[in-house]
């Protein structure tokens, strides 16, 4: 893709000191977005962007944390046009389930300290659950 907006996100993506595997998703997520559409992303309206999004969810049912990235991505190529052009696209970010964290039995935690002998790590393992590390 040889877009004036493309090089200008790799510029900023780089200047602002993004991770390059962060630089590389933006990059990909813009080229996915217009390939989908087989017309440049700054050509797009907002609901064809929100149709796109849709289609992320609903047809590959990509996780919400991923579709969070994508609409990071594109808010941060969109926020450039924006400020070119004075476009506006508002993206919303997609809810996320918290996990809870996965807790031992009292049986589980009873054979995890006998199963050392060493009286040091014993007490180093007693420590660690006590505190609830």
């Amino acid at each position: 893709m040889t877009n004036i907006y493309i090089e200008e996100m790799r510029d900023t993506l780089a200047l602002k000191n993004y991770a390059s595997g962060t630089q590389a998703l933006y990059i990909k997520a813009v080229e996915k977005l217009e390939a989908y559409y087989q017309r440049p992303p700054e050509q797009l309206t907002e609901k064809e962007v929100h149709t796109y999004l849709l289609y992320l969810l609903k047809d590959r049912q990509l996780a919400p944390n991923t579709c969070n990235v994508i609409v990071h991505a594109l808010s941060f190529f969109y926020s450039l046009i924006e400020k070119n052009q004075g476009s506006v696209i508002k993206l919303p970010c997609q809810r996320t389930a918290k996990k809870l964290p996965d807790v031992l039995s009292q049986e589980e935690v009873q054979h995890i300290i006998k199963s050392t002998t060493n009286l040091k790590h014993r007490t180093m393992i007693i420590v660690t659950y006590g505190a609830g590390l």
